[in-house]
């Protein structure tokens, strides 16, 4: 995918400018490998799904947890907060906004096709 990601909804697609992990994207990422590479804990990355800091994370039909770039972008920012010394209840109010889709985050544009959908951006 060559540093980005695609969004789709509702047959509209748009891709995301994403330099982490695309480069293991293409394996299944459970929890453990996760933690690996992010280099937080397993009790950590439940406890961020448990208190909202992560949206639910997508379940195989075995009930593990499958990781996608979108939550590892997500995750890599948490960090990223948190190395700011940003209390965890100020990071649940980012997470909020977030879910509310504010309009201060603003998606990549790029001229090239979803795979998913086979339309142009």
């Amino acid at each position: 995918m060559n540093g980005g990601f695609f969004i789709c909804k509702e047959n509209s697609c748009l891709r995301v400018r994403s330099k982490v992990y695309t480069a293991i994207m293409s394996q299944e990422l459970n929890i453990q490998k996760v933690a690996h590479v992010t280099g937080l804990s397993v009790h950590t990355l439940r406890y961020y799904e448990k208190i909202g800091l992560l949206d639910l994370v997508v379940r195989t039909s075995s009930g593990y947890r499958h990781y996608t770039e979108a939550d590892l972008s997500w995750i890599e920012f948490l960090k990223r907060l948190r190395e700011t010394g940003m209390p965890i209840a100020t990071m649940q109010k980012f997470a909020e906004l977030r879910r509310k889709g504010t309009t201060a985050s603003r998606p990549y544009w790029r001229g090239s096709q979803c795979r998913n959908h086979g339309k142009r951006n």
